[in-house]
């Protein structure tokens, strides 16, 4: 059987995901927060090692064109991954919002719009156990963020959350440069030089033609959409507090 977006392994995926959230939040609910903290904190380190394991396993498939200046931890996913280990050690509620929102954001787009090195392949394939099983990971740590009360980002919290993601998609466009002045002329984590065929990145690339500069303009839907997300949460957890 494959998986592939909305096929039948797909929403299975989804839903052991979502039942996973439903089981941590279920048995740390009334833990300390200290406890839950280091709840994700371990999780966490659980996530960075399946990631480890499944990029190793994809430089000895000879089915897959691995190119190790194209793996490197410099993807939105996997740069997320780290710095919600950084959140924890330094304890950083900021760090953690730019984490739910580019984790649970990211994963969405990760999950309907794969690689197609990652889809279309039987749900057994390595391939498949570590591309939908490093981001179904990936999606409960970033949203046991908010079912475990860890943090609730506010409007002052989005403005700051997005910034930082500003300014860190500034430097992956200087890697990006000196990657392709070096040793990788191909070189695009963060999509700072656009995506051929992406209709919105076209369209973008044509009113700002300036690499890194032209997906300035994102932040503003971006903006509103993480606005909607934490009036969401804040409706729901009020809704629960009246239960």
């Amino acid at each position: 059987m494959q998986i592939y977006p909305f096929s039948t392994m797909w929403y299975l995926t989804i839903l052991l995901s979502i039942y996973m959230i439903h089981i941590i939040k279920k048995t740390y609910k009334n833990q300390t927060l200290e406890t839950r903290k280091n709840f994700i904190k371990q999780f966490n380190i659980l996530v960075i090692t399946f990631w480890i394991i499944y990029k190793t396993t994809l430089k000895f498939d000879p089915t897959y064109n691995f190119n190790l200046w194209n793996e490197l931890p410099l993807h939105l996913c996997n740069i997320t991954c780290i710095l919600f280990l950084i959140a924890s050690i330094k304890d950083n509620n900021i760090l953690r919002g730019l984490c739910f929102y580019t984790g649970t954001i990211g994963i969405v787009f990760a999950f309907i719009m794969p690689d197609a090195n990652f889809s279309n392949l039987p749900i057994y394939h390595f391939r498949s156990i570590g591309y939908w099983g490093y981001h179904a990971l990936m999606l409960i740590q970033s949203i046991s963020l908010i079912t475990l009360d860890i943090i609730q980002p506010t409007k002052q919290d989005i403005q700051k959350i997005l910034s930082l993601l500003a300014l860190l998609t500034f430097n992956i466009h200087i890697i990006n440069l000196l990657l392709r002045l070096s040793i990788y002329p191909q070189a695009n984590y963060f999509y700072t030089f656009g995506i051929p065929g992406n209709i919105i990145m076209d369209s973008l690339l044509q009113l700002i033609p300036i690499p890194f500069l032209f997906l300035l303009p994102i932040l503003i839907p971006l903006y509103i959409v993480c606005l909607l997300i934490s009036t969401l949460i804040n409706t729901l957890k009020n809704n629960e507090k009246l239960v």
